[in-house]
């Protein structure tokens, strides 16, 4: 037997080499650089290059032939192996190794924790349980609020989590895109057919942006309307001296003139049917007079799923009477019948004439939000926070637990999500407050009646 030597063994070893890899690698690593050569002078196609290695009786693993791609990718195994090999100063490694995906110096992989499939939902469950709580405890506790957002965002492992607190300013008074030379003075007015709730949607829009920090004036020329008046939740409300309709048309001259000179933020409920409003723009363009003073007048048309609510808009379009710029069409979900789908309400309301002409003429359509309970806090005479929060009112019942329920889901989930459609610069800023000197956070409630009150039919306003 021949005696093994230490020759004999480097040389079959070296004969082979690269062990791990098939005849295409290894044919291709040891002719690295005329291969380098070659693709750079003529740029051939991988399939192209195959082709001539099948020729040339080059295979792949277990003699299969090697296709475009597959060549592809070995020719990057071998460029990596060789340029490691160069780095190092040593021969390639003839072990083949899994390299890992590149990533930035410094940061480490995070180990893999192998699940079981029903630990997601353990954790979701648990998640929604401390959100619950959470949630009951930052409206009986207000203080605690900052602490138990902290907490969330340590659940939560992120350090974007869900907002569980009300913010101090809502995210449309708070656009960073409108610079103070952008905005101007606004001027709401919500217009529609008779109970339609546009006094419900002027009433909901003051007490929600004053809530949140916003400042303005509230005018009231609906002097029809005693049950749900506007001076009812508010106690800064002016109204005009009269009802007389020739007074109520000076009345708003005069609030005009006094917008112009003053510079604030202003809504007006001007109330349905034939208004002094109605006979105002008949007489003078209106829309183009406040435009020149630099007052942005905002028009609000209140529909419901009736095809006649869209009377109103089809009259202003088609006299130009009064189409501003900033149109938005709010379809009031309120008015659909429980069961119904809002959807299929107003597809009709959404095919009109009318409602398209105004799309065209860049109006937004928006979908109110509806309350079960409105008619309960209306009656009552009750702000949205004190009803929610079960401030009892006198000579009324106090809410039950569940419209109290009804009402938190809809102002913190519903009407953030309901006013963050309209665009920024159509609401009144975060800051008029102090143009028009009063404070931001007040009248958010509903008016606590005097001791000599006789009712509520019998509240008035201010004066203009």
């Amino acid at each position: 037997m021949k005696k093994p030597t230490m020759d004999g063994m480097v040389g079959r070893v070296s004969a082979r080499g690269h062990a791990g890899h098939c005849d295409a690698y290894r044919w291709l690593i040891e002719r690295h650089d005329q291969i380098l050569q070659m693709l750079s002078d003529h740029k051939p196609s991988w399939r192209v290059v195959a082709d001539a290695l099948a020729e040339e009786g080059v295979t792949g693993a277990r003699g299969q032939r090697l296709t475009g791609e597959r060549l592809r990718q070995m020719w990057q195994r071998v460029s990596r192996d060789k340029a490691k090999a160069a780095t190092a100063g040593g021969p390639v490694d003839p072990q083949r190794e899994r390299r890992a995906p590149c990533r930035p110096a410094g940061r480490r992989r995070r180990p893999i924790h192998h699940r079981h499939p029903h630990d997601r939902g353990r954790r979701l469950r648990r998640r929604w349980h401390l959100m619950t709580i959470a949630r009951r405890t930052t409206r009986r506790c207000p203080k605690k609020s900052a602490r138990l957002s902290e907490i969330w965002r340590r659940i939560s492992g992120t350090g974007t989590a869900i907002s569980i607190t009300q913010p101090e300013r809502i995210d449309i008074m708070n656009d960073k895109a409108c610079e103070e030379g952008e905005r101007r003075p606004v001027l709401l007015i919500a217009v529609g057919r008779q109970r339609v709730g546009k006094t419900a949607f002027l009433n909901t829009t003051a007490q929600y942006l004053r809530h949140h920090g916003a400042g303005f004036r509230i005018w009231n020329a609906d002097k029809l309307n005693r049950s749900s008046s506007l001076s009812l939740f508010h106690d800064d409300v002016m109204e005009p001296p009269s009802p007389d309709p020739e007074d109520v048309k000076g009345w708003l001259e005069e609030r005009f003139a006094d917008l112009i000179q003053h510079r604030y933020d202003a809504f007006l409920d001007i109330g349905g049917g034939t208004t002094p409003l109605s006979t105002l723009i008949e007489e003078v363009r209106i829309v183009t007079a406040l435009e020149r003073q630099g007052i942005r007048l905002v028009l609000v048309h209140v529909v419901g799923p009736e095809l006649a609510d869209l009377d109103y808009l089809e009259r202003y379009l088609a006299d130009s009477l009064l189409a501003p710029e900033a149109t938005v069409i709010v379809l009031n979900g309120g008015l659909v019948l429980t069961g119904r789908s809002a959807g299929f309400a107003f597809a009709g309301v959404s095919k009109h004439r009318a409602l398209m002409a105004a799309l065209k003429k860049g109006a937004k359509v928006i979908l109110m939000p509806r309350l079960a309970c409105m008619s309960a806090v209306v009656e009552r005479g009750l702000g949205f926070v004190d009803a929610m929060s079960g401030v009892p009112k006198p000579r009324h019942h106090t809410l039950s637990f569940l419209d109290q329920e009804r009402v938190a889901i809809w102002w913190e989930r519903e009407l953030p999500k309901f006013f963050a459609l309209f665009p920024a610069l159509w609401l009144p800023a975060a800051d008029a407050a102090s143009r028009v000197g009063q404070d931001a956070r007040a009248v958010t409630r509903g008016k606590q009646p005097g001791p000599d009150d006789t009712g509520s039919e019998e509240q008035v306003g201010a004066d203009g």
